[in-house]
C-alpha cells in the first residue's frame, strides 16, 4: 500500500498466481485479463511481486503463465515492475541467485 501510494496509484489489486495455473481451468487469457484490469491502460501502472520463496514464487509463475501475460500486457500498456527478493530474483534470467544460501 505504502508503494502504491508513493506512486500515487489510486488502487491496488491482489492478483494470487495459484488462481490462475493453466491446468486448473485458469491460464493465460484469464491471467492476462487480470493484469490488464489492474494495471489501466495510461502506462502508470507498477506491478509489485512480493518476496518470499523463490521456487514457490517460480513454480506458480511457470504455472499460470505468467511470463507469456506479462508479454501480453506489455504490448498493450507501458507498465513497471518492482519485485523485492523473490521477486525481484523472479524478474531475473534465471533463480540461480537463490541458491547462495
Amino acid at each position: 500500500r505504502l508503494l502504491g501510494e508513493m506512486f500515487s496509484a489510486s488502487s491496488a489489486r491482489h492478483i494470487f498466481l495459484e488462481d490462475h495455473h493453466q491446468d486448473r481451468g485458469g491460464g493465460r487469457v484469464k491471467l492476462t485479463t487480470a493484469l490488464k484490469s489492474a494495471l489501466g491502460t495510461d502506462g502508470n501502472g507498477l506491478l509489485f511481486v512480493d518476496g518470499g520463496n523463490t521456487f514457490w514464487l517460480w513454480y506458480h509463475a511457470k504455472a499460470a503463465g505468467l511470463a507469456a501475460a506479462l508479454q501480453e500486457v506489455r504490448r498493450v500498456t507501458p507498465f513497471a515492475y518492482a519485485g523485492v527478493s523473490a521477486g525481484a530474483i523472479l524478474a531475473g534470467r534465471t533463480c540461480d541467485t537463490a541458491y547462495w544460501k
